[in-house]
């Protein structure tokens, strides 16, 4: 119940997701809504491989989004770290909850 209620945070977070000036940051940021959209359907298929490859995938556009995210303003920037921290609190959530679970 409680990887529902991240996966559901995930999803809402994607949702609202902010756009902003910057066009690269924009697009890197489409990316990795695509990435977590795989990685939250590889987990309710239950499919380890995928669920890895799109975790990667995942993380490389984050590591992308913070080397882009330096020309932001101050507000932008801001806004920018609250909702990637919130993905990837309930990315890590979700990651220490299966590996509670294949104990």
């Amino acid at each position: 119940m409680e990887r529902v209620s991240y996966l559901s945070e995930i999803t809402n977070t994607l949702t609202e997701f902010p756009v902003f000036k910057n066009q690269k940051l924009n697009a890197e940021i489409y990316k990795m809504k695509l990435h977590i959209s795989d990685y939250i359907y590889s987990i309710k298929q239950n499919n380890k491989t995928e669920q890895t490859k799109a975790y990667k995938n995942y993380t490389n556009s984050y590591k992308t989004i913070q080397t882009l995210k330096t020309s932001l303003p101050k507000d932008d920037l801001e806004l920018l770290n609250r909702y990637l921290a919130k993905i990837k609190t309930n990315i890590s959530l979700i990651d220490s909850f299966d590996s509670t679970e294949s104990k």
